[in-house]
């Protein structure tokens, strides 16, 4: 994929030698770790094995906006580095709050999407149209939602207030999340109802 778009794209050529310089930079700084087990997390995701890190950097860095906000989102940038590949549009990370693992964020087609989690998991997938966050009561602005590990949440969901999501929870598309969400369930609806835990089926109302 990076030597189809460098073939394709003229601007590709350009920012490759700049791209490469960035890559070391990250391999070299705090967040090392928290990039290339991304990285692996995507590559899983998007092909189904892992792939070599620097050339999938590349390619990710030139031809996915998702990808790069999450990782301006780890990585400070300047200015100038978002204004020629700049971040995915209607897709929002709260910054210098949200705390997501290493490998711990895959977006699926998320615009219109507002994250504003305390902390998010490992392996955690967030789909469109989708918001994160406070309840909108005054002087509750840091109480955002805990999201925990393998939490498949679906597309249009809404998840506010001072809430935990558990491990391994699936949240069905459109559901409305206001109250905390144990291990080892599905929820759907609004309001919301969990109708699968530890793999029985159940029918239990938040």
């Amino acid at each position: 994929l990076t030597k189809l778009l460098l073939k394709m794209n003229p601007k590709a050529i350009l920012l490759k030698p700049f791209l490469l310089i960035l890559y070391k930079k990250v391999l070299k700084s705090e967040c090392c770790q928290a990039v290339i087990e991304d990285l692996h997390f995507w590559s899983v995701k998007t092909y189904g094995e892992i792939k070599p890190e620097k050339q999938f950097f590349l390619s990710k860095m030139l031809a996915d906006p998702k990808f790069r906000t999450l990782f301006y989102h780890r990585f400070k940038c300047g200015l100038l580095l978002k204004k020629v590949l700049p971040p995915a549009n209607l897709l929002s990370i709260r910054p210098n709050f949200t705390e997501i693992a290493p490998g711990g964020l895959f977006l699926v087609h998320p615009w219109c999407t507002r994250i504003g989690a305390r902390r998010i998991g490992k392996n955690c997938i967030i789909r469109q149209n989708t918001t994160i966050g406070t309840n909108g009561r005054p002087g509750m602005d840091d109480l955002t939602p805990i999201i925990g590990n393998n939490v498949d949440i679906g597309c249009m969901c809404g998840i506010f207030g001072d809430i935990t999501i558990g491990d391994n929870v699936k949240i069905g598309a459109g559901t409305i999340l206001v109250k905390s969400v144990p291990d080892n369930c599905v929820v759907v609806g609004n309001p919301a109802r969990i109708i699968r835990k530890d793999g029985l089926r159940v029918d239990l109302l938040l």
